[in-house]
């Protein structure tokens, strides 16, 4: 994934303390934050094509999480964000230079899904602790065609079951250091930043793909 082998258990290893902290923080608080009907958002910065990326993950997800709505420019207000478009060496995302902080906190969203391939060594200086615009954030690192949307159609559907985010991960992706060589080829590489704590979906009127997943799960 062009880093190398120490920077990415460093990383690794960073994540597994993360969401060891949310797990055990999870089994404490009585009450986790429900998102009802979430609002789905894309934000477009790539300035270039990525029609055949963006149309993969709208046919997936919208299904489960409606028909998003798009901007090429300013980040639309949303409860779910997906953000296309690399870092630069400075953090910034490299067409524009929009800093990843501000389109959150702009946006209002909850869950941040940076659904371009990413440098995982530009994380750091991308997403700095500036005491705003903190969300559930996942970084996509490689997206391996249609596996990304796949996976997280999963994640929000156990979501709108109940399960809340940073459980329903660790159940469909253990971050275990050295564990993204070992994955199917068909399986996305991400890394997940629980930043937003404990969150929940629900909906006024729940899709029939929605209640066939619960169903099935019992």
């Amino acid at each position: 994934m062009g880093m190398g082998i120490g920077i990415g258990v460093v990383i690794a290893l960073i994540v597994v303390a993360t969401l060891a902290w949310w797990i055990w923080r999870a089994r404490r608080m009585a009450r986790a934050m429900v998102i009802l009907d979430p609002r789905w958002a894309v934000l477009d910065l790539t300035r270039e094509s990525r029609s055949e990326e963006i149309a993969t993950d709208q046919r997936i997800l919208a299904p489960i999480l409606g028909t998003p709505t798009i901007s090429i420019s300013t980040p639309p207000g949303a409860d779910i964000l997906f953000i296309y478009g690399r870092f630069d060496a400075n953090g910034r995302f490299a067409n524009g230079g929009a800093a990843l902080r501000e389109l959150i906190r702009d946006s209002g969203a909850k869950v941040v899904v940076l659904a371009s391939d990413n440098d995982p060594s530009l994380l750091a200086a991308a997403a700095p602790n500036v005491g705003y615009g903190y969300a559930n954030l996942i970084v996509t690192l490689e997206r391996r065609g249609s596996a990304l949307a796949t996976f997280l159609g999963e994640l929000f559907t156990r979501m709108y079951a109940g399960e809340t985010m940073p459980l329903a991960w660790v159940t469909l992706s253990p971050q275990i250091p050295g564990r993204e060589e070992e994955e199917d080829p068909h399986t996305p590489s991400v890394i997940f930043l629980p930043e937003a704590g404990q969150l929940t979906f629900a909906a006024s009127t729940p899709a029939p793909q929605r209640r066939a997943a619960a169903a099935a799960r019992g």
